[in-house]
């Protein structure tokens, strides 16, 4: 993976998961954050095998 698309995945990463913890607080619920970890191993797998 790039340097540059390291970093960009990195916010994106960081972004998503502080949404997931403020949904999942405001809902009382962890679905958010299930959800968000599960599909951000997808992209972060792709991200590392090219794809």
């Amino acid at each position: 993976m790039p340097v540059g698309r390291a970093g960009g995945l990195a916010v994106v990463m960081v972004s998503a998961v502080e949404g997931a913890v403020v949904v999942a607080r405001a809902e009382r619920d962890v679905r958010a954050l299930e959800a968000v970890v599960g599909e951000l191993g997808v992209a972060l797998d792709a991200a590392v095998d090219g794809r």
